[in-house]
């Protein structure tokens, strides 16, 4: 899927990629974030959880055991930069009033403390993850269907950069 950003979190949820019109919406990064991946700590990616299949759909398997575990689902993230290989940490339901979409972070240790936070969160944990402040992370959040304010969110670090 193309993934879009602009100058507002609101705008993609109601338009295509191309900006057409589109109730469904678009995956989007938000707003708050550089387009550069090195540049950010939290890189937050949002999507709606569609019933067939498409969108961030998949993103709520990583609720499931096996497939949070399996490290061939690693998430792969191609920009004009360079294509950018993330390994899954944290995975859990929460909601839309949980700051897990966080992307500031003024001290070093308020980024290392979010992703210990989130990754004690995780319904699963996943041996050898370490934090560093230099690291990068990815957050895909999308709505859990029946609960308005349901979300499911999931973290990976950055761990393979290619050009």
């Amino acid at each position: 899927y193309p993934m879009v950003q602009c100058a507002d979190n609101d705008y993609y949820l109601k338009h295509a990629f191309d900006g057409r019109p589109l109730a469904v919406g678009s995956i989007f990064i938000d707003c708050r974030n550089n387009k550069k991946v090195e540049k950010n700590r939290n890189i937050v990616i949002y999507g709606h959880n569609m019933l067939n299949g498409s969108m961030f759909c998949d993103a709520t398997k990583f609720l499931e055991e096996d497939f949070f575990m399996n490290t061939e689902n690693d998430i792969e993230i191609t920009t004009f930069d360079g294509h950018y290989t993330f390994r899954v940490f944290s995975a859990y339901p929460t909601n839309m009033y949980d700051n897990y979409f966080k992307t500031y972070f003024p001290e070093n240790e308020d980024f290392l403390k979010f992703c210990e936070e989130r990754e004690a969160m995780s319904l699963y944990h996943r041996e050898g993850i370490t934090f560093s402040p230099d690291d990068v992370i990815i957050t895909l959040s999308t709505c859990i269907l029946g609960n308005d304010d349901g979300r499911y969110a999931v973290h990976a670090k950055l761990i393979k950069v290619e050009s």
